[in-house]
């Protein structure tokens, strides 16, 4: 058996994807909760946290609506879904709103 510092067996799928998870989320949080991602997300349009949480999520589906943001994401209510992304992408396109992530994660990531 294999252990991650964290303790999960790494050689069982699900102990080597909680290794994964645990190393990786880190860099990911900095995607939508760093100053520096908010920032980028309000100079795209996206105005308030979960405008820009949502729309640089769910960017790579493309121009969709809340039914699959909601299965995707998982852990949302489909009501708190369907309120963040009425319009959001007559705001910000998928391609700015992926723009945005990039470039709000990239300075924070910089800065850490």
């Amino acid at each position: 058996m294999t252990r991650h510092r964290g303790g999960e067996d790494v050689d069982d799928p699900s102990g080597a994807a909680r290794a994964l998870w645990t190393l990786l989320e880190p860099v990911h949080a900095v995607t939508y909760f760093a100053p520096e991602a908010r920032d980028a997300f309000e100079d795209a349009g996206l105005r308030g946290f979960w405008r820009g949480y949502f729309a640089g999520r769910a960017a790579p589906l493309g121009e969709t609506g809340p039914e699959p943001v909601t299965a995707a994401f998982f852990g949302f209510a489909p009501a708190m879904v369907a309120r963040a992304l009425p319009g959001l992408w007559a705001v910000a396109t998928p391609e700015r709103a992926l723009e945005a992530r990039r470039a709000g994660a990239g300075a924070a990531l910089r800065r850490l």
